[in-house]
């Protein structure tokens, strides 16, 4: 008997999808230790997750067509 494993695929898809979001906008949790553990500035920090929203609207924009 074949098992079909399809929706296992989709489920875990699905849940790193819900892990790397909830890491991306936790960046208020986490932007202090950030900023303190690299020397970087908050400014930096923040203008780079800023890009990283800006790149991933416009990849699922380009997608989407």
């Amino acid at each position: 008997m074949s098992v079909s494993y399809r929706w296992v695929i989709v489920a875990v898809g699905a849940l790193m999808t819900c892990v790397a979001l909830g890491a991306m906008f936790a960046l208020a949790v986490f932007l202090e230790p950030m900023s303190t553990a690299t020397g970087s500035s908050r400014a930096g920090i923040s203008s780079a997750m800023t890009l990283n929203f800006i790149i991933m609207v416009s990849a699922h924009s380009a997608g989407a067509r």
